[in-house]
């Protein structure tokens, strides 16, 4: 009787499924190979390129046309029964190894650079200013909490004996223009796999994100890019998949930023982070940092099959965006198998089942099964024994699909059946579908017959460097450059008075309260979340962290760690060298304010830029490349000023877009050069405040210097005025200020402590007041620079009254000035003006 009630409710189930319609996936051409001839003059080659979506120079298919043309490599190549030519493997392999996106062609280029300070040779900014800052600073500071950096799917810190941290963020700008929803889902569930597939695998324990956006009301339609969805489709998508991939994956989202510029109508940024947990050492006794494959090892595809989606996303991902973007770039993710795959991954770890791991990211096979046979020497796979979603796929096809949820392992051969086994009593794909070996080679089957062969050597290690020229003497207008000129960018006459002028600034899209979109991620999973996004008397006012608890995780009782961000892509227009100080700045005053100590604090740098390489459709290229220089300049000085390590970071070159708007004009429109900066920071649990003020009675200071600048601001977005030049920043003195700064919030002298930022003073006053509820009295300058201008390394503190000699005390030396005090009117007292609370709750409530 039981089995027959089951009967009957399976069959009423499908019956109610037979109303519904189902998308069905028609695959007309049948799986098979072909050679490729690339014997073409150079204006077919370029063509072939970009029809193909291949998004290799001229110069670079050169270099395999020559290499093809080898004798020797023809004769090898006859010996093993592959023609002359390239296969459409091989160089679909080639195209997504070579890519933008995966071999940061331009962050290792040689340089011709003129600046400043005079002309010079740089060969690899990535070389010469980011990996040197860090091996420099390791060494000057002796730092022993560095596992593993710049070598790794994350960056490695040790900030508690317990247990490791790893740290990633990554890019999905190119695909969320298309799909916002499935480029923002692929992106979160991506760098959760970043992750997992960090050492021998990680556990995440925190999501971050940060969206750059154009305007959401930004218009009419007619006059923007005709191909991305409109600036509300991409905000609201791009959130949704966010909330999706997190949620769904049982991953906290801690920290965050929204920021609004009409220059991101083009592409929008869409950065997404994870932090995870592991042991220091596995159970069997292994390093838990540490990858070790052997010859003999077999290749396990572990998770989702393999698909149409993503085919092509790497190299999508390393050209400008234009109406011909082909739909099959963008993967569909599903965040419920991959957490039951990384749970599968897991265990698996803890029972010594795998020696190697890493994720099935840009490229799919071809980039996680090429990289793994470095350690080994070679690999050889047979593609046809690939789970697929749906018959019919290419080769080629499967080699480069980066369908979701997928890992590459590598699997002794004794532990090979308990591998499988464990794999299907938890229900997750996992197939065997070749073998690590040391020929040299990264050989690929079809149904037993050879597609395609590489000399790893040539893959990895022959692709030509770019020679490049850039050059940065002074910030050029926006619009010799940015190419956004039709869009709309109105500002307002300055508001009569400082009142109208706050609210104002309150409700724009940069600062006004994010709560109705953020409320939306899970903060609570997981039961570690210390410091949430909102804090305060009604938990609606701003934290400028998140603090993660680390004894849920395996950690010690008093060990956290805070994340927080930092980004001021409008001060490029200024000075990129600044643009880049100031991100830091800022990303490592949110985790000092929030309890993080400055010396045991990490970064990781996110590079995002319009095309750089000059060309005739490009003539500014080598004006962005020199503002790229000039960052990379600003990000060395100040990370060996804070002697802060960056540990992982990751760059997108080509976010521009070159069309049609609307009406069938051409267009063209580059991002705003942006550097995203996350700081990651040790917290001794207890010692961090939140922004919001406390009580009646207690006294506001403002930590930091007393100068200030409209250069790049929200004042200068918002209102008709002359901007000024952009202020330099006192390193020294702001590291000594936030190493006070900690010590007073270790010491217990401090209250609420807000960092100044976008909207200057009043904004962060407002905010502390918004948080707390109270009022507040200020004795400041009526100035509107005073007022609303902005600059790195300043806080909002307060403090009780009976503390006010040690404070000051703490801060002697360093620039501390007292401000007013917290009120129990709910009243802001300022330049002679009275603003009731309500109305700044109001403005900065309003949202978007």
């Amino acid at each position: 009787q039981k089995a027959d009630v089951t009967t009957k409710a399976e069959n009423k189930h499908e019956k109610r499924n037979d109303r519904i319609p189902q998308t069905k996936t028609d695959i007309t051409h049948t799986p098979k190979d072909e050679a490729v001839s690339l014997d073409k003059d150079d204006a077919a080659l370029e063509k072939f390129s970009k029809d193909r979506f291949l998004a290799l120079s001229l110069n670079e298919l050169k270099h395999i046309q020559a290499y093809y043309k080898d004798i020797d490599v023809i004769k090898a190549r006859a010996a093993q029964n592959l023609p002359a030519m390239p296969t459409d493997v091989e160089l679909e392999i080639l195209a997504q190894t070579w890519s933008e996106h995966c071999k940061h062609k331009i962050f290792s280029a040689r340089i011709n650079y003129a600046g400043p300070d005079g002309t010079r040779v740089i060969d690899s900014l990535y070389k010469t200013y980011i990996k040197r800052a860090t091996k420099e600073i390791q060494q000057e500071r002796k730092l022993d909490w560095l596992i593993s950096v710049f070598s790794d799917n994350a960056g490695i810190v040790r900030f508690d004996d317990n247990v490791d941290l790893c740290i990633k963020v990554e890019t999905h700008n190119s695909p969320s223009a298309l799909d916002p929803y499935g480029g923002a889902l692929t992106g979160i569930l991506g760098v959760n796999r970043d992750i997992m597939g960090c050492g021998l695998g990680a556990r995440p324990i925190a999501n971050t994100d940060v969206f750059c956006f154009a305007p959401p009301d930004l218009g009419p339609a007619e006059q923007l890019p005709a191909g991305p969805k409109s600036p509300r489709r991409i905000l609201e998508g791009v959130h949704k998949g966010v909330e999706d991939g997190g949620n769904k994956s049982g991953i906290p989202t801690v920290n965050g930023a929204f920021f609004f510029d009409r220059d991101y109508a083009g592409k929008p940024l869409v950065f997404v982070g994870t932090v995870g947990v592991m042991p220091p050492v596995l159970p069997n006794g292994r390093p838990s940092a540490e990858k070790e494959l052997s010859v003999g090892d077999r290749i396990f595809m572990v998770g989702g099959a393999i698909g149409a989606d993503g085919i092509h996303g790497a190299t999508f991902s390393s050209l400008e965006l234009d109406d011909n973007a082909p739909a099959t770039a963008v993967q569909i993710g599903d965040p419920l198998t991959q957490k039951r795959m990384m749970d599968f991954l897991l265990e698996a770890r803890d029972l010594g089942l795998y020696s190697a791991i890493t994720d099935n990211g840009a490229g799919g096979l071809s980039s996680s099964v090429g990289e793994m046979a470095q350690m080994s020497g070679g690999a050889s796979l047979d593609l046809a024994k690939c789970p697929v979603k749906y018959p019919g796929l290419s080769p080629w096809e499967l080699m480069v699909s980066e369908s979701q949820e997928r890992m590459t392992v590598a699997v002794p051969p004794a532990t090979a059946a308990a591998f499988l086994d464990l794999a299907r009593r938890r229900s997750v794909s996992a197939t065997d579908i070749g073998v690590f070996d040391a020929s040299g080679m990264l050989t690929v089957y079809y149904a037993g017959v050879l597609t395609g062969q590489l000399p790893l050597s040539f893959l990895h290690d022959s692709l030509p460097q770019m020679q490049l020229t850039a050059g940065w003497a002074a910030p050029k207008p926006r619009a010799e450059w940015s190419g956004g000129t039709k869009l709309n960018d109105a500002r307002k006459k300055v508001p009569a008075t400082v009142g109208e002028a706050l609210q104002l600034l309150l409700a724009r899209p940069n600062i006004t309260s994010k709560e109705k979109w953020v409320r939306a991620y899970d903060h609570e999973v997981q039961a570690a979340t210390h410091m949430k996004p909102f804090t305060g008397a009604k938990a609606d006012g701003p934290s400028d962290a998140g603090v993660i608890w680390l004894q849920p995780h395996g950690g010690a009782a008093d060990a956290g760690v805070a994340v927080g961000c930092g980004l001021a892509p409008r001060l490029s227009l200024h000075d990129p060298y600044i643009m880049a100080q100031s991100a830091v700045d800022e990303a490592v005053r949110n985790v000092v304010v929030s309890g993080g100590d400055p010396d045991m604090l990490c970064l990781l740098d996110n590079f995002c830029w319009p095309d750089s390489v000059a060309s005739a459709k490009n003539p500014e290229g080598t004006y962005k490349l020199g503002q790229l220089v000039r960052t990379c300049e600003g990000l060395y000085d100040i990370c060996k000023a804070y002697g802060a390590p960056l540990v992982s970071g990751k760059d997108s070159m080509k976010n521009d877009f070159r069309g049609k708007d609307g009406r069938g004009d051409e267009i063209a429109v580059s991002c705003l050069p942006t550097l995203m900066v996350t700081a990651m920071a040790r917290v001794q649990m207890g010692s961090g405040v939140s922004s919001a003020f406390r009580d009646e009675g207690d006294i506001i200071y403002l930590l930091g210097r007393t100068t200030s600048s409209f250069a790049g601001s929200e004042y200068a977005a918002a209102f008709d005025i002359v901007e000024g030049a952009a202020l330099q920043l006192d390193l020294a003195a702001n590291l000594s200020l936030y190493r006070k700064l900690h010590g007073a919030l270790k010491a217990r002298l401090i209250k609420s402590a807000h960092d100044v930022s976008d909207g200057g003073l009043l904004a962060a006053v407002a905010e502390s007041m918004i948080g707390g509820r109270l009022g507040a009295t200020l004795d400041v300058s009526s100035e509107a620079l005073e007022l609303f201008g902005e600059a790195a390394g300043r806080f909002v503190i307060s403090i009780a009254a009976a503390d006010v000699a040690a404070f000051e005390a703490v801060f002697a030396g360093s620039t501390c000035g007292k401000i007013g005090a917290v009120t129990a009117e709910q009243v802001l007292h300022v330049a002679g003006e009275n603003i009731p609370l309500l109305q700044l709750v109001a403005s900065w409530q309003k949202g978007f």
